[in-house]
């Protein structure tokens, strides 16, 4: 279903938040929107699930103000995972997942068998399912996050607006999270801080910036180093990724923010065409290769893909197997110098 906002401006105790703002994201499609902290991302969201309202401006839904509908009506067509969440539930993990189905129920009615299946559904769907009698408040971080997502798939909504859906995530679940908005196939609005993460979920992104969009469009057209610089005030390179074909942002860890001033870029350090060790490619990037985490020999083929064009590591592909692999078990440690020694003995 269409989400669209027009012209919105919100104000909280007098100051502007936002203004100006027009965010779109089409049937099935999800839209993100990035930005540094304090841009307005939250406030955004907050609006179209309408837990603030708008100063000025419209936000719709298929066509009709989600301010014009009632609370039942507007939590069908829209489901929120916002950032503030409560921890504190005396609830098992299925009767949280159970309050997504309040919506569809009269005041004190019972479970049906759809409302049961429904919650089955979702917590299977974001790996929860043997959690389903757990209290709600002894879970991680993660795990919590995991089953309000469930909550909000079990509300079966036409919108998903996700605050930060990765948050606590431990990579393979930020990843099958991904997955999975990517599978439902729904019109979602979700901001993320994972700039890659964004690249490669995202159809559409809005960048937000001083309470403003200053970029809208496809990742690989919004994502270039110049806006990275003027907006988040980093140096990068955007690549394209090995294994999907998506923008890859590669940043400078070593330099910091560029020095010349706003949107203006330090000159990239000279690239010369070298052989791959590794592989017995030829890359287009100063070998050697940025290390990429994990343990043991067997990774070396993936890492000789990740070449690091701004830092000019000298990583060569044997010290990236020692550096991946565990340190031995009765390896000596450094002894202590002689000024600590004596430190020690004063």
């Amino acid at each position: 279903m269409r989400t669209c906002i027009e012209d919105l401006a919100v104000v909280l105790s007098g100051r502007t938040i936002v203004s100006g703002v027009r965010v779109v994201a089409e049937p099935g499609e999800i839209a993100g929107l990035i930005g540094p902290n304090g841009s307005g991302k939250s406030t955004v969201l907050r609006t179209v699930y309408r837990h603030l309202r708008p100063h000025a401006g419209l936000v719709t839904v298929g066509g009709t103000d989600v301010r014009a509908l009632g609370a039942a009506q507007a939590a069908r067509r829209v489901a929120a995972l916002p950032q503030e969440r409560g921890s504190d539930f005396e609830l098992s993990v299925r009767e949280v997942v159970a309050m997504g189905r309040t919506p569809y129920k009269r005041a004190f009615a019972a479970d049906d068998r759809a409302d049961r299946e429904a919650v089955s559904a979702a917590l299977a769907r974001v790996g929860m399912t043997d959690a389903g009698d757990r209290r709600f408040s002894v879970l991680s971080g993660g795990e919590r996050q995991r089953v309000l997502l469930a909550r909000a798939l079990a509300q079966d909504p036409e919108v998903l607006v996700l605050d930060e859906p990765t948050n606590h995530l431990d990579v393979r679940h930020q990843v099958e999270l991904l997955g999975i908005l990517r599978e439902l196939g729904r019109t979602t609005l979700l901001s993320l801080h994972d700039l890659n993460a964004a690249a490669s979920v995202c159809d559409r992104l809005h960048v937000l910036h001083g309470g403003a969009v200053v970029a809208s469009g496809a990742p690989r057209d919004v994502l270039t180093p110049e806006l990275l610089a003027e907006v988040f005030g980093v140096r990068a390179v955007v690549v394209e990724h090995p294994l999907t074909g998506d923008p890859l942002i590669a940043f400078d860890h070593r330099s910091g923010a560029p020095r010349q001033g706003r949107g203006e870029l330090r000159e990239q350090p000279r690239m010369s065409r070298t052989r791959n060790a590794t592989a017995g490619a030829v890359s287009p990037w100063s070998d050697p290769v940025q290390p990429v985490c994990g343990s043991g020999a067997g990774r070396l083929g993936l890492i000789a893909q990740f070449p690091a064009p701004l830092t000019g590591l000298s990583l060569q592909p044997w010290k990236a197997t020692k550096w991946l692999g565990r340190p031995s078990r009765n390896a000596s440690l450094p002894s202590r110098s002689a000024s600590a020694r004596r430190i020690s003995r004063a």
